[in-house]
């Protein structure tokens, strides 16, 4: 049974967690942004990895699954082919993308 105190608890647990979830994506994303200038590959790439990580853990706490999610980000690249986005164009990154995606899920 939950009782008004344990709702506004609840809510207050909610909250901070989107906060922090918020403060820590744009802290990685500083970080990012600093390791790609200095080169370190390995470190961009944990970093990368804890920005889709902590992308996707806020979704879910605003209520989005992580299926609508997946769903979104093929519609997303989908979108960028159609409209020849410049890294689609040159490299073909965004048909891997998609491609790799169609693999993952099967």
């Amino acid at each position: 049974m939950l009782f008004y105190g344990d709702r506004e608890e609840s809510l207050a647990k909610s909250l901070n967690v989107v906060e922090n979830l918020k403060n820590r994506l744009l802290t990685l994303l500083a970080r990012l942004f600093d390791l790609i200038s200095q080169g370190k590959q390995d470190l961009v790439k944990k970093t990368l990895g804890e920005v889709i990580l902590n992308s996707y853990l806020l979704g879910r706490r605003l209520g989005i699954s992580y299926q609508a999610m997946d769903k979104e980000l093929v519609k997303q690249a989908q979108d960028y082919v159609e409209k020849k986005d410049e890294v689609e164009e040159y490299f073909g990154d965004i048909t891997d993308l998609l491609q790799y995606y169609r693999v993952q899920k099967k």
